[in-house]
């Protein structure tokens, strides 16, 4: 069965043509704005975790002097996860990371991928005892609710420590951690072996 189309009486041929004129306008319009939204989202936010690009955190941060600490986060082993059991297993141990580290995102705290299996979470305005916080919590989650391992260090600025600093001292005190964990690792392997 059709359906007629239902004009109200009250709608004139005037007001129809106004009506159609303003659609053949303003939707190019919206089509473009729409467009110019996902562009800028897509720039800006990385489309695999849905975390900020690297991009997004050098735009954001570089001179903000309301940043007072970094957390470096890096992932052990995904390519043990990729190469076992194919890119889609790692796709989701970064979906996976990036997830909990949303979690603690608040309005002094965000999270960015970096590119690959490393993030970085920004304490805006915060005391180093709540970053530790932060820090531990980040640990204790990441340990409870996934099979992933990461390597986390942080830095804390003080007396306006130039950025670039402050990202290198973040980075050192993970792979400080990452290293350590690796030599834990080793010790575990040959205590087992000499059972």
């Amino acid at each position: 069965a059709v359906i007629p189309l239902m004009i109200p009486y009250s709608l004139d041929i005037s007001s129809l043509v106004f009506i159609f004129m303003f659609i053949v306008i303003f939707s190019p319009l919206l089509i473009l704005f729409f467009y110019l939204f996902l562009v800028i989202k897509y720039t800006k936010i990385d489309p695999l975790t849905n975390l900020y690009n690297r991009q997004t955190f050098f735009s954001s941060f570089k001179f903000n002097k309301n940043v007072t600490a970094l957390i470096s986060i890096d992932m052990n082993n995904l390519k043990y996860f990729t190469d076992n059991f194919g890119h889609s297993k790692g796709d989701e141990a970064l979906m996976v990371i990036a997830g909990l580290i949303k979690e603690i995102q608040d309005r002094n705290i965000s999270g960015y991928r970096m590119g690959g299996d490393e993030f970085l979470v920004v304490c805006q305005n915060m005391s180093e005892e709540q970053v530790k916080i932060v820090v531990s919590k980040l640990n204790f989650s990441i340990n409870k609710n996934s099979e992933y391992e990461v390597a986390i260090g942080y830095s804390f600025r003080s007396n306006n420590d130039p950025f670039e600093y402050l990202m290198a001292a973040a980075d050192e005190s993970m792979y400080t951690q990452k290293a350590q964990m690796k030599k834990d690792t080793l010790k575990v392997k040959k205590i087992l072996h000499r059972k």
